[in-house]
């Protein structure tokens, strides 16, 4: 990679820093035809690349865009990212990924820094929280001031404020869940959410438990959520916790696939059958559900596709917001109740 700067581009082509930069920079601006083709010559013979950050911070025509997500090693966040990178990357645009590990306080400074990069449009991956007003209100304000200096925000999960979006619905992921386990003979459930303070586990618990209980059938719900517990040792944990004081429970509801990991693990380890003693049905369809033990029924939710819609959306302000449609994926962890 060249090390040349500007300053020596314009010493070879004999030429100023303002009309280097003019030319260099593919502004409008009057340059002479001999002039210009020095400066391209002298450019070339030096290998230089222009700062396209610096570039960007003196203007705001910029092909960058955000990523915020939560947890990049997460296969959720992960496949999001490969969709937004690979549509930008189609589109000409570079994607800074920012990880907040899913702190709150780090989310909203992340935004900050970004639009100190003036990129044309922000992602962000998670969904919004529930019980942190200081910090969400400071998020909300965030986005409010990006967007009033023309940055295009996008959502990919549900949040309190009005921005464009990309997402699915999550109460209907729950109320489907109840329906498929209704199909198989199941009333009573274990409801494992992890953080019941994020928006899509919130709105997945709610649909499922309104329409478990408007049928009569019995819900108990896992009341130990903490934040950043979408994982297997939650799960596994859990389950442990409530089975032997619900043995009769015969199907569990994990709002996330890792969740569901965790419960299909501690289950085989306590020596309780999966489907046969009991079923399990998560929500996502990320790549290792299929090779579960057993294979996890699961709802497929587009990931890729979310993320790919989202840089679309960026580029094209006029796109309304979009609901994508999650499907049952039927495995091998949900069967007949047992008489």
């Amino acid at each position: 990679m060249s090390k040349s700067s500007i300053r020596d581009v314009a010493q070879l082509a004999d030429a100023s820093l303002a009309t280097v930069s003019r030319v260099l920079g593919g502004t409008d601006y009057p340059v002479r035809p001999d002039l210009r083709e020095k400066v391209l010559k002298a450019a070339a013979e030096l290998h230089y690349q222009p700062n396209r950050i610096a570039q960007n911070l003196r203007s705001r025509n910029t092909n960058v865009i955000g990523l915020l997500v939560r947890d990049i090693s997460d296969r959720y966040f992960a496949d999001i990212a490969k969709g937004v990178t690979d549509e930008a990357a189609r589109r000409g645009l570079m994607t800074l990924v920012c990880t907040t590990q899913r702190d709150h306080a780090k989310e909203v400074k992340v935004l900050e820094t970004l639009s100190q990069y003036k990129v044309k449009g922000i992602i962000l991956a998670g969904a919004g929280w529930r019980n942190d007003a200081e910090n969400y209100s400071k998020l909300m304000h965030s986005i409010d001031v990006l967007k009033k200096e023309g940055v295009r925000i996008v959502c990919c999960a549900p949040h309190q404020f009005e921005t464009a979006s990309v997402t699915v619905d999550n109460e209907a992921i729950g109320k489907m869940a109840f329906r498929e386990f209704e199909k198989q003979g199941h009333r009573k459930f274990l409801v494992l959410g992890g953080d019941e303070d994020n928006l899509s586990s919130y709105y997945r618990i709610r649909g499922f438990i309104e329409l478990a209980l408007s049928t009569g059938c019995c819900v108990i719900k896992d009341e130990t959520e903490n934040s950043g517990t979408f994982t297997w040792e939650y799960g596994s944990k859990a389950v442990e916790k409530l089975l032997p004081t619900h043995p009769d429970a015969t199907a569990v509801f994990c709002t996330n696939d890792n969740i569901a990991f965790g419960v299909l693990s501690k289950l085989l380890s306590m020596g309780i059958r999966v489907p046969e003693d009991i079923s399990v049905l998560g929500v996502g369809d990320v790549d290792v559900a299929a090779f579960s033990t057993p294979p996890l029924s699961t709802f497929k939710v587009p990931f890729v596709e979310i993320g790919r819609h989202a840089v679309n959306m960026i580029e094209d302000k006029a796109q309304p917001n979009i609901v994508l449609q999650s499907t049952f994926v039927s495995r091998g962890s949900v069967s007949t109740v047992k008489a």
